[in-house]
């Protein structure tokens, strides 16, 4: 057993159609790609069939890891979120900050120019 050289040739037509249909780019990565991949390799356990079981395995591996990153990924994009609100408290407070110095060092330039009027 295992799989026909037409089966194949289905797959591999399979995602040349659904790449097109699904307008995907292949200079951008995305979900609509992995679905393609996943959807095809399904059709390669169904058509392998001694190796199916492996297969099984190994996508079940992959799509574990792929579970995780995607997790992962989440998490960051709260971290950065996160990040990004605290670099705009910061930059906020070191621009009052600076214009407290300011208005001091303006004060004392022109509380010195008084002094020195009077003498």
């Amino acid at each position: 057993e295992g799989g026909k050289p037409g089966e194949l040739g289905k797959i591999e037509r399979f995602i040349s159609v659904e790449w097109k249909r699904r307008g995907c780019d292949y200079e951008v990565w995305g979900p609509e790609r992995l679905e393609i991949f996943r959807e095809a390799f399904e059709g390669v356990v169904q058509a392998f069939t001694i190796w199916g079981p492996l297969l099984v395995s190994i996508k079940r591996e992959y799509d574990g890891y792929c579970n995780h990153v995607s997790s992962e990924n989440e998490r960051l994009k709260i971290v950065e979120g996160r990040l990004e609100s605290i670099e705009q408290d910061v930059a906020e407070k070191v621009y009052h900050i600076r214009k407290e110095a300011e208005e001091e060092l303006a004060r004392g330039l022109i509380e010195a120019g008084r002094e020195a009027l009077e003498l």
